[in-house]
């Protein structure tokens, strides 16, 4: 919203909050009825049936959907005459190959207004070692899972000289529960550090020197990853049991260590030394230079989206999903 509001050509921002759904949807069509508006972008969640009503009736103007909503289905999916973005590519071929929509495009997640800066005189783990992890309450108890995060980042904690750094909402109720864990097992409640909601984020995993960027779970974020990526951080990914989706592997450079196990997640933490450790940086500043700069981001958007065989649309890795998980979740998708 700040990239736009700089926008010199804004004609004004309105805001439909604390209206009932009829008077959004009158107030949204009226926007767009502005004879000045000539393409909108359809950023909605995918319950969100005003804006979805509201472009349904406009078929004189360039709409484009971007169906960001990735574990759930969007009501902007099927619209007439838009053009269906999808912004990462395990979205971008589900929605091809399982909802035959078959002229979506793709356009890259990027990082905006990060100035990055190699720091050669960092090291490793010095003095201890700084995880980081990046996502609301929603990525960590939404959904069930075999494995929970608290339980990881406890485990880690536990097993290694760490400090654990949570950006992104957590209720007083988990954040209670979490240090009153600690209590439990004889750690100080310096070893995890809340910083709730904060912009910028790879300004902030920069300026903290964080050594590992951990995606939550059973949800990751991929735009965190994204960010983690723009700052050059190392990624130890978890390798979801029961989605692709949920573990977002497919959006990280493939040099990334990934685990499934926690004994595998300390396998990964134990050799990371000063050589892999840069070794990795290097990795994940390179991917995001090549795939989701924000001048390739510009310019995916300015051509409305690449195209099925763009060589900009990363192939996705290999993967195989745990059979006794999906067996045990499948009942409660349902």
């Amino acid at each position: 919203m700040a990239t736009i509001l700089d926008e010199s050509n804004l004609i004004g921002f309105i805001n439909a909050d604390n209206q009932s759904f009829l008077d959004k949807l009158r107030t949204v069509q009226t926007a767009l009825a502005n004879p000045h508006t000539n393409s909108v972008y359809m950023l909605s969640h995918g319950y969100d049936a005003v804006a979805t009503a509201a472009i349904a009736s406009d078929t004189d103007k360039t709409v484009l959907f971007m169906h960001h909503c990735d574990h759930y289905p969007a009501l902007g999916c099927y619209l007439e005459g838009a053009h269906h973005i999808d912004l990462h590519n395990v979205g971008f071929l589900r929605c091809r190959n399982e909802f035959d929509i078959l002229q979506n495009r793709y356009l890259c997640l990027s990082s905006a207004g990060f100035a990055y800066h190699l720091n050669a005189q960092r090291n490793f783990a010095s003095p201890r070692l700084k995880t980081a992890s990046c996502g609301g309450l929603h990525k960590l108890k939404s959904l069930p899972y075999h494995l929970d995060y608290l339980e990881v980042i406890l485990h880690v904690l536990l097993n290694h000289d760490a400090i654990h750094f949570h950006i992104g909402h957590l209720s007083d109720e988990y954040l209670q529960n979490i240090y009153n864990t600690l209590s439990r097992n004889g750690l100080a409640d310096s070893r995890f550090i809340y910083l709730g909601p904060a912009p910028n984020l790879p300004q902030i995993l920069t300026q903290l020197e964080v050594d590992i960027y951990l995606p939550t779970l059973p949800l990751s974020g991929g735009k965190a990853i994204i960010d983690a990526m723009a700052a050059g951080i190392p990624i130890v990914a978890h390798q979801n049991a029961r989605d692709r989706l949920w573990g977002s592997t497919d959006l990280i450079y493939p040099g990334a260590p990934t685990w499934d196990s926690l004994d595998k997640l300390d396998d990964i933490i134990q050799r990371m030394d000063e050589s892999f450790w840069r070794d990795q940086s290097r990795q994940s500043r390179a991917y995001f230079e090549r795939y989701h700069s924000e001048s390739l981001f510009v310019s995916q958007l300015a051509q409305g989206g690449a195209q099925m065989g763009s060589q900009d649309i990363p192939s996705l890795n290999p993967y195989r999903p745990e059979i006794a998980y999906s067996l045990l979740y499948s009942g409660f998708r349902q």
